[in-house]
């Protein structure tokens, strides 16, 4: 494996390194640094990626990806030629470093575009200030603000992911759920072991869609990493979604309990903002459809936006269409109102998940309710609720870990 400038390196390096232009990062975080020091391993400045290597390490011993690659490029300077490679295919371990390694690369090479938005967040209310969308096979986490309804990123962190990878069906298959959920509480890392770092944060899965997909498991968490240790392979927990203690603390200062979306994704589908506010504003006209029709005090009209499959709870559509239009006979008229409203696209299923504060006045009967609804678009091409149901107000910003 001949070097750029005709020395031998290992594989690791040989497979980091690409004849790509890359403009280097301020040194910022341990990952800027260390793509700093790849970048100039890749223009053939050992010393310097020497000295780079050597000032993040010291600041941060416990980054056994940056020790390990540190220790190659010394061994590099001083040996020449080294026979690594069938090692390094043959360790687990060693595989596990090399491929975080190319996960960071490869983030570093390709930076969202400023211009693109998620379509998993179609439309946030301005209580809903940050969103979080994890995009498992980049081994990243997107946090972004609510920026006048649009999210605007405002970093992107390294995560690791279930050993088997996305796609959970069921308990103890390693695996990491795709889908919509929310912060359920913190646990601080006083209450768990070593192993969950800095605290963890509970996602409420399974989920009423999960539910339905007849998914199970539990205790699905964002949480971070063990103390003597600053980051994790990219398949290398049980499910969960791990950070390091450092961004940890960092992202969870902008969680709202039950309030803040956060999308699980395999890949990310990032929209043009023209197509966005397309998309955003179809499923808000939907969504408006659907309180006009229950206003009109017409119940064939409302139960046309619920689907044959419908439940909630005890009721099926059935029994929901025959309370509907029981109660309907005694109105005289309705008012409902939305605020709060979060429109939130599941990543893989055809499925909008819908949750706002309702409003709700008749002449014998009003109330407040937070509900969220799950939409799914049926074979006919029509988005119709699958599920309706109260659910816990959000809490307020948590400050600090």
């Amino acid at each position: 494996m001949r070097f750029l400038c005709k020395q031998f390196v290992p594989l690791l390096l040989v497979l980091l390194v690409s004849t790509a232009c890359f403009a280097q990062l301020p040194e910022k975080t341990p990952e800027q640094q260390l793509i700093l020091a790849l970048t100039s391993i890749k223009s053939q400045q050992l010393d310097l990626a020497m000295q780079q290597l050597q000032t993040l390490v010291k600041a941060k011993p416990d980054f056994k990806l940056a020790q390990l690659v540190y220790a190659d490029v010394m061994l590099a300077k001083a040996q020449g030629i080294m026979k690594v490679g069938e090692t390094l295919k043959q360790n687990k371990v060693l595989e596990g470093f090399l491929a975080e390694a190319t996960k960071r690369w490869h983030s570093a090479q390709n930076p969202v575009n400023a211009n693109l938005l998620p379509a998993a967040l179609l439309s946030l209310d301005q209580e809903y200030q940050y969103a979080v969308v994890v995009e498992l096979n980049n081994s990243r986490l997107h946090l972004f603000e609510n920026e006048n309804g649009v999210p605007k990123e405002i970093d992107n962190y390294y995560v690791s992911m279930g050993k088997s990878g996305p796609y959970k069906q069921f308990e103890g298959d390693n695996r990491t759920p795709l889908g919509v959920y929310f912060i359920e509480n913190f646990l601080s890392p006083k209450t768990l072991p070593d192993k969950y770092g800095e605290g963890a944060f509970p996602l409420n899965y399974p989920n009423e869609w999960d539910d339905r997909l007849g998914k199970t498991g539990y205790g699905i968490w964002l949480h971070g990493t063990p103390l003597d240790t600053y980051s994790r392979p990219p398949r290398d927990s049980e499910g969960c979604v791990v950070l390091s203690n450092s961004d940890l603390q960092t992202v969870g200062g902008y969680l709202q309990l039950r309030r803040t979306p956060f999308v699980i994704a395999d890949n990310i589908n990032w929209l043009e903002k023209d197509k966005w506010l397309q998309q955003k504003q179809y499923f808000t006209t939907l969504i408006s459809s659907w309180l006009t029709d229950w206003q009109s005090l017409d119940t064939n009209r409302y139960i046309q936006h619920y689907s044959k499959s419908f439940k909630s709870g005890q009721s099926n559509f059935l029994t929901w269409y025959s309370h509907k239009k029981r109660v309907n006979k005694n109105k005289t008229f309705i008012q409902v109102k939305t605020d709060d409203l979060s429109i939130l696209k599941h990543p893989k299923d055809d499925i909008l998940v819908v949750t706002f504060r309702q409003h709700y006045k008749s002449d014998n009967y009003s109330s407040v309710s937070y509900k969220r609804q799950y939409w799914k678009q049926e074979k006919d091409g029509h988005w119709r609720i699958i599920f309706e149901g109260r659910v816990r107000e959000p809490d307020q910003l948590l400050t600090q870990l």
